[in-house]
């Protein structure tokens, strides 16, 4: 597995942003120069940067493949002849190309790369209201989080941290799988177990890692062992 990072502070000088900018795919040239927030702009095209430097690394271009995105905006690698050859009514397969995710936060965008199916998060570990989240994820989960605080109204500073090592692991997961935020938080339970631990869920046995590669941000990767 291969994961690369971007800050999007390495793209706001005019010419580092033009030179990662041309080596983007089309759609995602037409999705940055359309943003009018900074930042979104910024974090889009460093994530775009992070897929070029996965693709640089296993050999691949988008002269060769194009992305194609799932029904709940989980993406993958085709071949640019399977494309054509499914506008006609084939299958896609996309055989021998690496599986990806991308996501990004605060000021990082991450790219996962690897031989298995897998999904990555990254979060911005920071002050925020979390009450009515933890209320949603399942009972070992919260205890996790809250540490042996009896209330969620009002939770001590490091349940923030603890909650997002919680919340990447359930959303590289949920990536992992291609489901979205589309089934219920408590219906599956991702407790941290060190940096790397596997867990069975649906009779599914899953691969954890989970690590702080940038000060302030958590990344958790989940990728498909069975």
């Amino acid at each position: 597995m291969k994961l690369i990072i971007k800050n999007i502070n390495n793209y706001k000088n005019e010419d580092s942003f033009a030179e990662a900018f041309e080596k983007l795919d089309e759609s995602r040239k037409i999705t940055v120069s359309k943003m009018k927030n900074e930042g979104a702009k910024l974090l889009s095209l460093a994530a775009g940067a992070a897929l070029v430097e996965g693709m640089e690394h296993f050999g691949i271009s988008f002269d060769d493949v194009a992305v194609e995105i799932g029904k709940h905006g989980k993406p993958r690698f085709v071949r640019i002849d399977d494309k054509k050859n499914a506008a006609a009514g084939a299958v896609l397969e996309g055989e021998g190309l690496p599986y990806f995710n991308l996501s990004h936060s605060g000021e990082i965008a991450v790219a996962a790369f690897g031989d298995r199916e897998l999904g990555v998060d990254v979060e911005q570990v920071k002050e925020r209201k979390i009450s009515s989240v933890i209320k949603k994820l399942s009972p070992g989960e919260r205890e996790y989080v809250l540490g042996g605080c009896t209330s969620t109204d009002s939770v001590p500073e490091e349940a923030i941290r603890r909650f997002m090592e919680v919340w990447t692991l359930k959303e590289s997961y949920l990536k992992c799988k291609g489901m979205g935020l589309t089934v219920e938080l408590d219906s599956f339970e991702v407790i941290p177990a060190g940096a790397s631990f596997e867990k069975e869920i649906g009779g599914e046995t899953f691969e954890f890692t989970q690590h702080e590669p940038v000060e302030g941000y958590i990344v958790a990767i989940c990728e498909r062992v069975t």
